[in-house]
């Protein structure tokens, strides 16, 4: 189980893929430390990289890349939609820095939230996860 926001850039590709810029959150309840740099492998993935996309329509919300991060117990996490399996599903692959510890099936599921910066607009995709990844609308409140 675990919750996190991601920030994303305000625009969109032709895809409908938002980049990632960051993520803060916790899986397991460990604390989620930061965003893995896209086009880089998490420690222990390689020769998978991570390309940090996400959006909000389709059964795929993530690529077949997915995003890496890294956690404050030194494991890192890929997420990402598996397209190739029948039927198309979401994985998670968790490893320890050197090698995988599990790849396992996730539910995933993500909604966009415009947030007001000062100089531009930034979407946070917020989500409470389930079977390990599954993303559901969290919401904040400001006073």
């Amino acid at each position: 189980m675990a919750s996190g926001t991601l920030t994303t850039t305000d625009t969109a590709d032709g895809s409908g893929f938002y980049e990632i810029l960051s993520i803060s959150g916790n899986r397991n309840g460990v604390a989620i430390t930061g965003l893995y740099p896209t086009g880089l492998s998490i420690p222990g993935n390689e020769p998978f990289t991570g390309d940090n996309l996400i959006r909000v329509a389709g059964p795929d919300q993530l690529t077949v890349h997915g995003l890496g991060f890294s956690l404050a117990d030194g494991t890192y996490s890929n997420p990402f939609y598996a397209y190739f399996l029948t039927p198309a599903t979401y994985l998670e692959v968790l490893t320890n820095g050197t090698s995988i510890v599990t790849e396992l099936p996730i539910t995933f599921s993500a909604s966009l939230v415009p947030v007001p910066e000062p100089t531009s607009l930034a979407l946070v995709v917020s989500g409470l996860m389930a079977v390990g990844w599954s993303r559901r609308l969290k919401k904040t409140q400001q006073s």
